[in-house]
């Protein structure tokens, strides 16, 4: 009977502790598994570290115009996608045609003075030539007076006469030919070298350009942002009114610690 009890007794403490022995190879367990993700964890924050320093990039292209005027239409709104060449404001465009029919009035009558310029030219032209009739007129008269002169035929005023007549068409050439440079100076040969004529053309071209710079476009594919402009607002000369945020191209930027 001592036997059997002191059998019993000792499985029953056997079986007392079984519960403690568990909890601590659980804890253990544990303590392993938690030491293992603590590394892996560290293990990943060395080779890929993280920050909460960052921030997204894009290319942002400013939106103005180069020519004064008021706004007749905003075509575009605030974070709208627009596609490349879509119109996103123009301006008035009654005063860029007033200013085109203006220029093209001036080419006009530029060229209508240069038609007169080249009848100016040819009378130039022609009292040239007819000066330079009369001085080969006069060339062979004194020559002749000459001769005769030394063969006592005519008189000494009569040489003296006829050498003036010479130097007389000679002047009168001189001065018909400078005539004739002054002219072509000012006026050209023709249409395309007539100074006046290539002004008023620039002018006209120059009005043309303004108004196709009214019409403002979008250079990218994007969206609108900061967008402020309404119809009837006056704008001048102005290189950033709102911004075209291009859709494509963006970037991460990030800010990491040296330790990092």
């Amino acid at each position: 009977m001592d036997t059997v009890s002191g059998t019993s007794t000792i499985r029953t403490a056997k079986a007392a502790r079984g519960p403690g022995q568990a909890w601590a190879l659980f804890l253990v367990l544990a303590i392993v598994a938690s030491g293992a993700g603590l590394t892996y964890l560290w293990q990943q924050a060395r080779i890929y570290p993280s920050t909460d320093d960052a921030y997204l990039g894009a290319h942002i292209i400013n939106v103005g115009t180069i020519v004064s005027g008021r706004v007749a239409r905003v075509y575009v709104e605030e974070n709208q996608v627009v596609d490349k060449g879509a119109v996103l404001f123009r301006l008035d465009a009654r005063p860029f045609d007033y200013a085109i029919a203006a220029a093209q009035a001036n080419l006009d009558l530029a060229l209508q003075q240069a038609g007169a310029g080249d009848a100016s030219i040819a009378a130039a032209g022609a009292t040239v030539r007819e000066r330079a009739a009369a001085l080969a007129i006069a060339q062979a008269d004194a020559e002749r007076s000459a001769n005769l002169f030394n063969k006592g035929h005519v008189s000494k005023a009569r040489l003296d006469a006829d050498e003036a007549a010479l130097a007389a068409a000679r002047a009168n050439l001189d001065v018909a030919k400078a005539d004739l440079l002054r002219t072509e100076t000012e006026l050209g040969h023709n249409n395309a070298d007539n100074a006046h004529v290539r002004a008023a053309l620039a002018a006209l071209e120059a009005a043309k350009f303004n108004k196709e710079q009214s019409i403002v476009t979008a250079t990218t594919d994007g969206y609108i942002t900061a967008l402020t402009l309404r119809p009837g607002s006056l704008v001048r000369e102005d290189p950033t009114l709102f911004h075209l945020v291009e859709v494509s191209g963006w970037w991460v930027g990030a800010n990491f610690k040296e330790t990092d």
